[in-house]
């Protein structure tokens, strides 16, 4: 026989898996990081970097990929194609560190065989440490396990992209792969601007190079590694 609270525990539980479902459902329908699909219609809502490049280096095939920080933000798809011919493909992480584009390189080959990679290596990707890395890398997004897509399809962000997406699409707001996560529009290239832009910064003592160069040697580890796995 069972009790008042026996029926209870199994009545919550039941809510619970069924708002968990719907929850996933939600998720996997609008794909908000197009991890299973590319947006309907070409146009996607962009909103993070990070998220986002999974699902586009999953998707999108690329016989040339442009890979860099913010830097090489502006190199548009369509440009990239232009230049070397065929398809092509912007993957960028701003401020990324080795660690998370050595991430992204790796599902990169293991979902595609493109021709050439051209990696932007600027000098603050080269010379630090990965002291100041976050935990803002989804790494269930980039790695080859697919039980762990549970973390993509059950989180609370990705709910709400998941109803603010289609709408923000409604609204017009949607952009091409081209134009997303670029961020040159109205912005002027000549010298006066970027003297208006600029703060000489304080005087600082003369630090010591040795750190920066141990830094350097590991870091170019990580893309020589890149080389010596894919030498075509």
């Amino acid at each position: 026989m069972k009790t008042p609270l026996h029926r209870w525990t199994c009545g919550f539980l039941a809510a619970l898996l069924l708002l968990l479902t719907a929850a996933a459902a939600a998720v996997f329908l609008s794909d908000p990081c197009f991890y299973y699909r590319l947006p309907p219609e070409g146009e996607g809502i962009y909103f993070s970097e990070r998220c986002q490049m999974a699902g586009l280096i999953r998707n999108v095939p690329a016989d040339t990929v442009v890979m860099g920080t913010s830097m090489a933000a502006n190199y548009r798809k369509s440009h990239i194609e232009e230049v070397f011919g065929g398809t092509g493909l912007r993957v960028t992480l701003p401020d990324g560190y080795l660690s998370e584009f050595d991430q992204a390189m790796s599902l990169l080959f293991r979902e595609q065989s493109p021709e050439r990679v051209l990696f932007g290596l600027d000098l603050n990707i080269l010379v630090r440490d990965e002291s100041g890395l976050t935990a803002s890398m989804p790494g269930y997004l980039y790695d080859a396990n697919p039980l762990n897509d549970l973390q993509y399809l059950l989180n609370k962000d990705m709910l709400y992209y998941s109803v603010y997406a289609p709408l923000a699409r409604g609204w017009g707001e949607g952009q091409t792969l081209d134009e997303g996560f670029t961020w040159d529009e109205g912005i002027w290239w000549n010298h006066m601007t970027a003297l208006d832009n600029y703060d000489r910064p304080d005087i600082q003592p003369t630090q010591p190079v040795e750190p920066y160069v141990e830094n350097a040697k590991a870091n170019l580890q990580v893309v020589t590694g890149w080389i010596s796995q894919h030498p075509d």
